[in-house]
């Protein structure tokens, strides 16, 4: 294939490396958050949060994140992230009745390497300051963005996740017009919490007249 313009070029290592800078900035939730199981986190469940470590994170059994659709996992990893051979990172719902977590909103800062072992599985998206290792069989539904490198083994694919979802509108209002022969219902604006998209603006709706007179009772 075409080699990317060099405009291109510079500006996908510019959002790179903005990207990696803020995932690193953020605050670490909490003490609990913090050097969790000295980074053996193999069998973990993990909620929404800010986790961080100051060495490396190994996987060596699959791990869980909980949640909903509008969760944020941050991992924080200081030294090199080890997925081992056949592990998974396991998406499930909270009970909030709002979904399981999105891949696009894990972020895995990782300051050293990435390994993905053989037929492991991951999800979401890996900013690495070096290069990440997928080997042969391994997946990651996300995106893998490094530095220097990414090498995939044999049948090892990346999918990148989907990113944007619009709210449904909201009732604002419900007036009868002057003529009292249309009934307007208006919808207050709902902005997208995905890709920085402007959502669903302010609208209305008119029913017939038909339709209204049912409402107020004088039709069948």
């Amino acid at each position: 294939f075409a080699p990317p313009p060099p405009a291109m070029m510079t500006l996908a290592i510019y959002s790179l490396e903005r990207a990696y800078t803020d995932a690193a900035g953020r605050a670490t939730s909490s003490d609990a958050t913090l050097n969790l199981k000295g980074g053996l986190i193999g069998g973990t469940t993990f909620t929404a949060g800010v986790y961080t470590w100051d060495t490396g994170a190994s996987v060596a059994s699959d791990i869980t994140l909980s949640g909903s659709v509008d969760d944020v996992f941050i991992f924080q990893i200081a030294g090199n992230l080890l997925a081992g051979s056949a592990v998974k990172v396991l998406l499930v719902a909270d009970g909030s009745g709002h979904g399981t977590p999105w891949a696009s909103n894990i972020i895995w800062q990782v300051a050293g390497y990435v390994s993905v072992g053989t037929t492991a599985h991951l999800e979401g998206v890996i900013l690495v300051k070096t290069h990440c290792a997928m080997n042969a069989g391994s997946s990651i539904n996300g995106r893998v963005l490094a530095q220097t490198a990414v090498t995939l083994g044999d049948s090892a694919t990346i999918t990148q996740s989907t990113s944007i979802r619009l709210h449904a509108p909201v009732l604002h209002g419900a007036v009868f017009a002057p003529t009292g022969s249309q009934l307007i219902l208006t919808f207050v604006c709902q902005p997208t919490d995905r890709g920085e998209m402007a959502g669903v603006g302010p609208c209305a709706l008119v029913l017939a007249a038909a339709t209204v007179a049912t409402i107020r009772g004088g039709g069948t």
